[in-house]
């Protein structure tokens, strides 16, 4: 049992990561402290990513909402 149980994690362990969300940028989605399991496929719109900060260095839990070329708008708090 133990090794199945080890098997399983490395096999996930290989598909992707989990990430801590901090903040709240992604609510209602994701509230502060939970966890998201994020594989290491190409993004595509609608997906999220965990990427370093520039400026903090810090992990970032964010949705993609638009490909490079494309204008955003945002009205109030929709995107």
């Amino acid at each position: 049992m133990l090794a199945l149980s080890g098997a399983l994690v490395l096999a996930l362990l290989l598909i992707g990561r989990p990430y801590r969300v901090v903040g709240r940028s992604m609510e209602p989605a994701f509230v502060e402290g939970d966890w998201v399991w994020l594989d290491s496929h190409a993004p595509h719109v609608g997906d999220v990513v965990v990427f370093r900060e520039p400026d903090s260095g810090h992990l970032a839990v964010k949705r993609i909402a638009g490909e490079p070329g494309e204008a955003v708008q945002i009205v109030g708090n929709d995107v």
